[in-house]
């Protein structure tokens, strides 16, 4: 471990003892365990020291959740990082959502122009947003929080290349690395949305700016049925419904079957 990262984890935080996370295709990253109820203390005070750091802090679930995804970074089956962050560059987020969407028509056997406009639906009158982050807790039994989640520390000070340093995703309709990195950059642009939490089926984020207009959200919404359609298809049923609870959301969730 640098020594600049061990004594400022050390003197700022008294962090002593943090594992490595090997990685063929990225500088090794560090990690370790914490109780499911103090993951996001440590995820916030992390944040604030990653341009000193230089590592960037993401919450990776129990054990079971950390093993999978960290396992494709360290797998014959992923990708090098610079080859991804230049994939992603090579296109830009609007041109991906373009393409995703003429996917999509095709998948649910609808060419016509009007694709979008049968996921729409009535304003809810009360909007059913995200209120706090999934990852830290066992939501499928006592929905408290779990007694043991892994914190990982990657080496970069930008979010969206997380998805790059971990090999997240390319499989079922998961987008590939490259594609999570587009949209990642953009919403960080657009919205200062930052990766907070992944593992392996699950991306959750924090934005600090969410929007605050209507037709802004319902843009927004758009964007992340395109990009994890599972959530309006298997979660809010509409489009609008997503957006109204986008409205003034600083907690983003997404997660493909």
């Amino acid at each position: 471990m640098p020594d600049n990262l061990q004594n400022l984890l050390r003197d700022r935080l008294g962090i002593t003892r943090l594992s490595v996370i090997p990685n063929r295709y990225a500088p090794e990253g560090y990690r370790f365990s914490c109780s499911g109820a103090e993951a996001l203390d440590w995820w916030r005070q992390l944040r604030t020291l990653v341009e000193e750091s230089g590592y960037w802090p993401v919450i990776l679930g129990d054990d079971e959740e950390t093993e999978r995804i960290l396992g494709v970074a360290d797998s014959e089956d992923g990708q090098p990082v610079q080859e991804i962050l230049t994939e992603a560059a090579s296109q830009s987020a609007e041109q991906w959502l373009t393409e995703r969407e003429q996917s999509l028509k095709e998948d649910y056997g609808t060419e016509g122009e009007d694709f979008l406009k049968t996921l729409r639906g009535e304003w809810p009158e009360q909007a059913n947003g995200m209120t706090q982050f999934t990852i830290p807790y066992d939501r499928l039994e006592s929905g408290r929080p779990k007694d043991a989640v892994t914190i990982g520390l990657l080496p970069t000070t930008k979010p969206w290349e997380i998805a790059a340093i971990l090999n997240f995703g390319g499989w079922n309709e998961c987008p590939d690395p490259a594609a999570h990195v587009r949209m990642m950059k953009s919403w960080s642009e657009m919205y200062q949305a930052e990766a907070v939490g992944m593992n392996g089926d699950v991306v959750e984020m924090y934005a600090a700016q969410p929007p605050g207009m209507r037709d802004q959200a319902l843009t927004l919404a758009t964007q992340q049925f395109l990009y994890c359609s599972d959530i309006v298809t298997q979660g809010t049923e509409t489009i609008d419904a997503l957006a109204a609870g986008l409205l003034g959301s600083h907690i983003w969730y997404f997660w493909w079957d």
